[in-house]
């Protein structure tokens, strides 16, 4: 709280100051304050110098508060990057709005820029799971988890694919 508490008070003191402000989205963020740390990052990435942190962190905020089309829209025109971490951001975006084909092209892409990319990995194991090709969710699931053990989401994935699988 009182990291929070200085992280406002820095924002207040120098509003045009970027690393102040990403510091109280992050801190909002952690307080479970999302609307208020979407605010911010919505602030960050209005200047022409945002980074692409700064655009992946609120586009996988509105992708987790149900706003994919938002997330779609701040990052659609940065989907010719190089940036692994803008084309795992954007297809989980696609994913989420339904758009599973253009979502696992991007996760591809990822991979080829990245091949140890575990968030990628992970996603394109969701992706195969909403497909049904358990076989291919349970190889790229686990491939992330051998890269990441620290990722949540595929561990819970992976425990739907071993259900699935009757495998209790």
């Amino acid at each position: 709280q009182r990291a929070l508490a200085l992280s406002l008070e820095v924002v207040k003191e120098r509003p045009t100051m970027s690393a102040g402000r990403e510091m109280l989205a992050f801190m909002l963020q952690q307080s479970d304050r999302i609307v208020e740390a979407i605010e911010q990052l919505e602030i960050l990435t209005r200047d022409p110098h945002a980074t692409d942190d700064n655009r992946v962190q609120l586009a996988l905020l509105y992708s987790e508060t149900h706003q994919p089309k938002k997330a779609i829209a701040l990052l659609a025109s940065h989907a010719d990057t190089k940036n692994s971490d803008i084309l795992n951001a954007y297809g989980v975006a696609l994913s989420d709005d339904g758009n599973i084909p253009l979502a696992r092209q991007q996760f591809e892409r990822a991979l080829a820029i990245d091949p140890n990319n575990a968030p990628a990995l992970q996603n394109l194991g969701i992706v195969a799971l909403r497909k049904d090709d358990v076989r291919a969710a349970q190889s790229y699931l686990t491939r992330a988890l051998e890269l990441n053990q620290r990722l949540p989401l595929a561990l819970n994935t992976l425990g739907v694919v071993y259900a699935r699988q009757n495998d209790f």
